[in-house]
């Protein structure tokens, strides 16, 4: 959330000179019955004759099956005579939808002809699979976070057309590195530029803070129990070591839990640089860091002694002494 996803495509919309058919989905949309209702009103507002056989099958109120739907989508796709292109925005909403849609959908998609395109915006990964078969093909393209990602210019120029500032190279830079580019955390955080440049810094924000209410009420809030404890555990240790974590939370599923959180793109990074499979956004530990400090103290003091009991014994001094200065263990 906040990268600017839903900005692109508007602006995609409003200039393309073809149709454009927008379809923002929320979680009552995981039906299929209503999934068609309202995928076929909004194609049918930019392209009138669109699915008039698919449309006569809705309104008689007889269940359409997954099977009929394909061959309905796909129909009136080849028959539209024009070029389209549709738009599902937020198809997170979609993440555990039940079967028949999710087969509806795909045999849709693997069937699109030439003059037809879908663009599956969302928070997460779309877990649909066909889109390995046409990648193969060629046939599917990606923008990621890190496509969205403002560089030390961009966020200039940022500063200076849409909030009205003239910002130093140098605070630019800053504020690319420490939000890695993202503009909803570039926007929020920019009254905090001269604020102290440091690491340590981060872990001190408070949960009053406007950034961090945004992460709680986008990202981390909606989120199971089980996940946000394995979050804010996980985000104690500086770097993502799965054995690690293992060994701190007495868990032994570390490396599937961050694949998942990777899948849906909740601020876990591949470290390709790193030797580590994984970490995450700095500002997203510090948020779980703070988070954790707040709402449950001791838990924050017995993982942070663990943590630096379990650095002495693989010898990470320097990591073990920021654990002992974390537990407040002067002595």
């Amino acid at each position: 959330a906040g990268y600017g996803k839903t900005t692109l495509l508007i602006d995609f919309a409003q200039s393309w000179e073809h149709a454009v058919c927008w379809f923002s989905l929320d979680e009552r949309d995981a039906d299929l019955q209503v999934f068609l209702r309202y995928l076929v009103a909004s194609i049918r507002n930019q392209v009138p004759d669109f699915g008039c056989e698919l449309a006569k099958a809705i309104t008689s109120g007889k269940t359409i099956s997954a099977e009929q739907a394909i061959d309905f989508l796909a129909t009136a796709s080849q028959s539209a005579g024009v070029p389209f292109v549709v738009v599902l925005d937020d198809f997170h909403y979609l993440d555990e939808a039940p079967d028949d849609l999710r087969e509806a959908l795909e045999g849709w998609i693997y069937r699109l002809p030439e003059n037809c395109h879908v663009i599956l915006s969302g928070r997460t990964q779309p877990q649909l699979g066909v889109i390995p078969i046409m990648s193969v093909r060629q046939e599917v393209d990606r923008i990621t976070a890190s496509d969205f990602s403002f560089t030390c210019d961009e966020v200039v120029n940022l500063f200076r057309e849409v909030l009205g500032k003239e910002l130093p190279l140098d605070d630019a830079q800053y504020l690319a590195d420490l939000t890695e580019g993202w503009a909803a955390a570039l926007v929020l955080m920019s009254d905090k530029v001269n604020a102290t440049r440091s690491a340590s810094s981060l872990e001190q924000l408070r949960s009053s803070d406007t950034l961090f209410q945004y992460m709680t009420r986008e990202q981390f809030g909606p989120l199971p129990d089980d996940v946000k404890d394995f979050l804010t555990g996980s985000a104690v240790l500086r770097a993502i070591d799965e054995e690690m974590i293992n060994q701190l939370l007495g868990v032994t599923d570390a490396e599937e839990k961050l694949a998942f959180l990777e899948r849906r793109n909740l601020f876990v990074i591949r470290d390709e640089a790193g030797k580590h499979h994984y970490r995450y956004h700095r500002l997203f530990r510090a948020f779980l860091v703070s988070h954790l400090r707040a709402k449950d103290p001791k838990r924050f003091l017995e993982l942070n002694m663990n943590a630096a009991a379990l650095m002495e014994a693989a010898e990470e001094w320097e990591e073990a002494v920021y654990h002992y200065i974390q537990a407040a263990a002067w002595d």
